[in-house]
């Protein structure tokens, strides 16, 4: 395996929330009312709705030859999988209410996470784009919120912006999308997550 293939694969777009989660919660507990041992269900809360659900139903998808690859590489491929990726997020966001996990922070990182998909699926009804990127720049807009609300976790956003660049490298060396299509998906996960510090300030 190519060293581009493991970075695709290890940091898919599939994991990012996931992994925003886990970090919130590393660098700034203190925004969350929960208490330790109620950590594992949210761990497990946010596991299976973005990314247990939406990798079964895509294996199913491609085993009922909706899709020819799981790559997607046909962008028209792409508009029923991000619908249910779209919809298990919403679901996520919507059970962290009855979970007691809701906080403004994190309730407004799935919110820019349904705004990112959102645009995704807009665009990919007439373009390519790179789903990594919205991925990881939705993780670095996150990681900026972050640092100005808490102060904390500065490190974390060249870390961040780091790996938007080994990703970006990836995908172009795998021929998975154009430079435009990597500036592109950047920008709308980026600017997705951003914009949802003006509403934490409310």
């Amino acid at each position: 395996m190519s060293l581009s293939r493991f970075i695709s694969i290890v940091l898919h777009p599939i994991f990012i929330p996931l992994i925003g989660v886990y970090i919130c919660v590393k660098i700034a507990p203190e925004i969350f009312t929960i208490i330790d041992d109620l950590l594992p269900v949210l761990y497990l809360n946010v596991f299976f709705y973005t990314v247990f659900f939406p990798t079964i139903t895509v294996v199913l998808l491609l085993k009922l030859g909706v899709i020819s690859s799981l790559e997607m590489n046909d962008y028209k491929e792409r508009f029923l999988p991000l619908c249910i990726n779209f919809i298990c997020v919403l679901f996520c966001f919507l059970s962290f209410k009855k979970l007691v996990f809701l906080n403004s922070f994190l309730s407004l990182f799935f919110l820019g996470i349904i705004l990112t998909l959102f645009m995704a699926l807009i665009i990919s009804r007439f373009w390519k784009i790179s789903l990594h990127m919205l991925g990881v720049g939705g993780l670095l807009g996150m990681m900026i919120n972050l640092n100005l609300l808490t102060n904390k976790g500065y490190y974390m956003v060249p870390a961040c912006l780091f790996v938007c660049g080994i990703v970006a490298f990836a995908r172009l060396k795998e021929g998975a999308h154009t430079s435009m299509q990597i500036y592109l998906g950047f920008l709308v996960g980026f600017v997705s997550q951003l914009s949802m510090y003006r509403f934490i300030l409310w």
